[in-house]
């Protein structure tokens, strides 16, 4: 941007800007637009479809076919489960008004506190204590980094699954690994841009993904329309 010195405004196709010098655009007096959660619907839905996954055990039974080991393993029902929900916002939302006609109890936990219907407030350790599935939905900062220690995997209910909506940092990798082998930990779902190996490398319940959750032919379109808005917007030419 030092090169450019007749930039206004950044308009970024991106729900985040923390890759943007925030402080540098401020005293250049540099706007700076993001597009709003134009993936809501996609991330929810993924969502739901790691909870089924991993509830009848499809991702685990699907890497054993690929060994060879087709001895498969039963799964359970939604049905009378416990979900728990570890940071509440526009997609949690989402995933418990998907999620509720399964017959699934839904505990929720977030600071400041956030009601939610059809689902009740608990603190972090009675979720981890009670939930039969966690769903781990923090944002992605300092504060939240390492929020599932050693000992608080420890207080998970045995043979519960986790899944993980953030960034790696907020899961000690090394503890999963061996509440997943000592069967603390039924499975652990996450997304991925990892290049370097990890200690869940190689450990077939530990089940990755890369980071498609939030990618869908309608979350593009509506990434696009607003980002579109944003650059008319700063032109000075307001879009209805």
């Amino acid at each position: 941007m030092g090169k450019s010195p007749k930039v206004k405004g950044l308009a970024l196709n991106s729900t985040q800007a923390d890759y943007v010098d925030a402080d540098y655009c401020l005293k250049r007096n540099i706007a700076i637009s993001v597009v709003l959660n134009p993936s809501v619907v996609a991330v929810a839905e993924f969502a739901v479809l790691l909870l089924l996954g991993s509830s009848r055990r499809i991702f685990v039974n699907g890497w054993k076919s690929q060994k060879r080991m087709y001895q498969w393993e039963l799964g359970s029902e939604l049905a009378g489960k416990t979900m728990g929900i570890v940071g509440i916002d526009a997609v949690a939302e989402r995933i418990i008004r998907i999620v509720k006609p399964f017959g699934v109890r839904i505990f929720i936990c977030n600071e400041p506190p956030t009601r939610v219907e059809e689902a009740e407030r608990k603190s972090p350790g009675e979720i981890l204590c009670y939930s039969d599935l966690i769903i781990l939905n923090l944002l992605n900062n300092e504060e939240n980094k390492g929020f599932l220690s050693k000992e608080r995997i420890n207080c998970i209910k045995q043979g519960a699954v986790v899944i993980n909506l953030t960034e790696q940092a907020v899961v000690d990798e090394k503890a999963m690994v061996e509440a997943l082998k000592g069967g603390k930990i039924d499975q652990y779902v996450f997304e991925t841009d990892r290049i370097k190996p990890s200690p869940l490398d190689k450990i077939e319940n530990a089940v990755a993904f890369k980071k498609l959750s939030g990618y869908t032919k309608e979350s593009a379109d509506r990434s696009r329309s607003a980002w579109v808005r944003n650059i008319s917007d700063m032109a000075g030419h307001p879009t209805s």
